[in-house]
């Protein structure tokens, strides 16, 4: 992925994902699952790889996707069963 990190305003913590993000991103219009973004500093990248699936239970594997990176972050997309959404962010709260 080629970026032009000039035409970003702030880091992916802070600013406006907007022009970042689309429909792709997601999974729409299930009943059971749901798709998260989250970001992680790039010099933990490989953690993320190698961890995300085993944070909790019901994470469904392989789903992870490389969103956009800037200079010190990369944003990615996971899908999970909705019932595990708050342990899985509660996962990664704890994994900064």
């Amino acid at each position: 992925m080629n970026v032009d990190f000039s035409s970003f305003s702030g880091s992916l913590l802070t600013r406006n994902l907007n022009d970042v993000l689309k429909k792709e991103h997601f999974l729409l219009g299930s009943e059971y699952l749901k798709t998260l973004l989250v970001c992680v500093p790039k010099a933990m990248m490989n953690d993320w790889y190698a961890k995300y699936e085993s944070l909790c239970s019901m994470i469904v594997p392989r789903t992870t996707e490389l969103i956009s990176q800037d200079q010190d972050y990369a944003l990615f997309s996971v899908t999970l069963f909705q019932k595990t959404e708050d342990t899985f962010r509660h996962k990664c709260r704890e994994n900064k």
